[in-house]
C-alpha cells in the first residue's frame, strides 16, 4: 500500500544529483594532502593543522579520520602558512597544467639556491678553521 502524500505538496520531477545532509559523501580530494603531512609531520598532525588553518584542533580530527574536508577558507589558510608547498605539491599531484610545471620548476630552483647559498657559508667556515 502507497502513502498517499498531503495535498498541495509538490513533488521532483528528478533525483537530486547527489545525497546532502548528514549523509553527504565526502569528498576524497583531502587524503593526498594528509597522506604528505604525515610523512613530514608525523607527530601531533591535528594540532598542527589546527595551527596553521585556524580551526579547533576537532575539526582537523575529523580531516584526518577522512569524515570531512577543508573549507576554502581553511585551505587557503593552509597554503599560506608553512607548510603550504606540502598542502598545494599534493594538491596538484599528477596535474599536466603548464603553470602548475612552471611553479614547481621555480620551487625546485629556489631550493637549489638556497642550499648553495648554505655550502657558501660552510665552505666561508671551514676556509676561516684552517
Amino acid at each position: 500500500m502507497t502513502r498517499q502524500s498531503r495535498p498541495g505538496a509538490k513533488l521532483s520531477k528528478t533525483e537530486a544529483d547527489h545525497s546532502i545532509g548528514k549523509y553527504r559523501s565526502i569528498d576524497r580530494w583531502f587524503s593526498r594532502v594528509v597522506d604528505a603531512l604525515r610523512r613530514e609531520h608525523p607527530d601531533k598532525l591535528a594540532q598542527t593543522l589546527a595551527d596553521f588553518a585556524q580551526r579547533p584542533q576537532r575539526v582537523c580530527e575529523l580531516w584526518l579520520a577522512g569524515r570531512q574536508s577543508p573549507n576554502g577558507a581553511a585551505l587557503a589558510s593552509l597554503l599560506r602558512s608553512p607548510i603550504g608547498g606540502i598542502v598545494l605539491e599534493a594538491i596538484t599531484a599528477g596535474a599536466e597544467a603548464e603553470w602548475i610545471a612552471r611553479d614547481r620548476r621555480a620551487r625546485r630552483l629556489l631550493t637549489i639556491h638556497e642550499r648553495e647559498a648554505e655550502l657558501r657559508r660552510e665552505k666561508a667556515q671551514a676556509l676561516e678553521d684552517v
